[in-house]
């Protein structure tokens, strides 16, 4: 299961012609404006002819959200994942 990241982050392009986003102490965009984020990320490729990668499930059913996640070194990424609550488990329960 994927962490949100907590931090900021700015949005950097590669050498790989790759529009990427990368931590940064001083960026302007975190897990509350993943939104903005996402946009301008789009709004970047496309100006800049630069490719975009964004996590998308293949098993999206229903609506996305944009979240900024962490992987598993520690770097930002963004997903869209589904808003729906159907794969998420319980909490476990002292019965006695």
């Amino acid at each position: 299961m994927a962490k949100i990241y907590e931090g900021n982050v700015s949005i950097f392009k590669n050498t790989k012609n790759k529009i990427v986003v990368k931590a940064d102490p001083e960026g302007q965009y975190n897990a509350d404006s993943v939104d903005a984020l996402s946009k301008t990320m789009t709004e970047l490729g496309t100006k800049l002819k630069a490719e975009v990668n964004f996590f998308i499930p293949e098993t999206n059913t229903g609506d996305l959200k944009a979240m900024l996640l962490v992987n598993r070194w520690g770097a930002p990424y963004v997903a869209f994942l589904p808003t729906s609550t159907t794969g998420i488990k319980s909490k476990v329960e002292k019965l006695a």
